[in-house]
């Protein structure tokens, strides 16, 4: 069911639950902003998020931070994991 559910999501361009997870250990071990250099593996999950509107470069050759959209879709999932 969490299969299909996370396969439907992917589909749709939106981020899934393990995007989610990278998207926020990567923003925890780095003061709140992706760097602009990241693992490799880690490279498909940013580019959907950023692909979905949850992250914008503020600046040119700057980090990547969160938008107020990303906010609230990484908050949702922080609250919706932490009750399951």
């Amino acid at each position: 069911m969490a299969f299909a559910m996370a396969r439907r999501r992917a589909a749709a361009g939106e981020p899934t639950d393990l995007n989610l997870r990278v998207l926020q250990q990567i923003l925890n071990d780095n003061d709140g902003v992706v760097p602009l250099r990241v693992e490799q593996v880690d490279y498909p999950h940013l580019k959907r998020c950023l692909n979905a509107g949850m992250l914008e470069q503020t600046e040119r050759g700057g980090p990547l931070v969160l938008t107020m959209l990303g906010k609230s879709m990484l908050n949702a999932w922080i609250a919706k994991t932490a009750r399951t």
